[in-house]
């Protein structure tokens, strides 16, 4: 899709010809998980707001915080659009998709003007930093509709891997380029740092529908040290098992870890590596398997981004943008095409 910077700031003079869209009645909200009215605007959480004392830690509320992956998807006759949003000053862009392609603005010039097409329109907020939005403003007299979403329900879970916050823009996260291509509605939970096998989270996927379940699991675990020999593999059985008392019959992918520029066989402070963790990853989707669940199926890490891809990276451990879009493109061909069983087998043996 074509891509364009906007740079143009609202001034007080076009706001007089506009109106104050209604953000509950007059958008759908999409990617979340709740949302919190502060009196100064509404807060997309990526987390239930009103249940934080289930997901102790500050970091995760700080990332739950970040609308990676959250759509407001309206239809409009309206040529003009001013979005107005408080976010942190270190923030990824806004994307507002088209049917002309995509517009990206930096917000820390908000409130920001866009023109666009009538028609559908999706508003992608950052993937990175806090916000909040305060107003969205449309032409006086236009018309402004939520759209429901009918498309599969996809839900990702991960780390800053899957929140991506190296990627140029909301929609070049490698899970909104899949769900872009593939028709899915997804809702991204890929908090940075915070992919720890919380038994919290596990419930929150098992209690939001899904058509579609996406789990990358391990790099968190190696570089926080969360767990050790004794502990991980139960954890991870119990992670995956939580998330399919949910969602019965759907299909699961669970990835192992990329590729990083540290050694695999390098050893955290719990004696963990983190080819340990791959293996054991591996181990638990084939324990799963092996008692009936064939609907579960494990994609290796290494085959979306290896070891021969470090320009792909933009530091030691996250993917730049090529990166994210070679993961996706790697990925679309797991979350495509039918998983059978004997195709199913031979991926897992190649981690054992």
């Amino acid at each position: 899709m074509m891509k364009r910077s906007i740079v143009s700031t609202a001034g007080s003079e076009q706001e007089e010809r506009m109106r104050t869209a209604d953000l509950h009645t007059d958008v759908s909200w999409h990617g979340v998980a709740s949302l919190e009215d502060t009196g100064h605007g509404v807060q997309p959480w990526r987390l239930p707001h009103q249940d934080h004392a289930l997901y102790p830690g500050g970091d995760l509320i700080e990332r739950a915080a970040m609308p990676a992956g959250v759509r407001l998807r309206f239809r409009t006759d309206s040529r003009r659009l001013v979005l107005d949003l408080r976010s942190d000053a270190d923030c990824s862009p806004v994307d507002v998709v088209t049917g002309d392609g995509v517009l990206r603005a930096e917000i820390g010039r908000s409130p920001v003007e866009f023109a666009v097409p009538p028609g559908l329109v999706e508003v992608w907020l950052p993937q990175y930093g806090r916000v909040l939005v305060n107003r969205l403003l449309v032409e006086e007299g236009a018309r402004c509709e939520p759209v429901e979403e009918s498309r599969p329900r996809w839900i990702v879970h991960g780390s800053s891997i899957t929140q991506c916050r190296s990627a140029p823009g909301p929609t070049e996260t490698w899970s909104a380029i899949c769900a872009t291509r593939l028709g899915f509605d997804h809702l991204n939970l890929g908090f940075g740092g915070q992919c720890l096998l919380d038994p919290s989270i596990a419930r929150l996927i098992r209690d939001e529908r899904a058509d579609l379940v996406t789990l990358c699991l391990g790099i968190n675990v190696h570089g926080q040290a969360t767990h050790n020999e004794r502990s991980l593999l139960p954890a991870i059985l119990g992670f995956i098992s939580t998330v399919r008392d949910g969602h019965p019959g759907v299909p699961i992918h669970v990835i192992t870890p990329i590729s990083t520029a540290f050694p695999a066989d390098e050893p955290n402070s719990h004696g963990l590596t983190l080819e340990f963790i791959r293996h054991a990853i591996a181990q638990a989707v084939q324990i799963l398997r092996d008692r009936g669940d064939r609907g579960l199926h494990l994609v290796h890490g290494v085959s979306l981004l290896g070891a021969d891809d470090t320009d792909l990276l933009a530091d030691n451990v996250h993917p730049n943008g090529r990166g994210y879009r070679q993961i996706a493109e790697r990925m679309m061909d797991h979350l495509a095409r039918p998983r059978g069983d004997a195709e199913s087998t031979r991926d897992q043996e190649q981690d054992t």
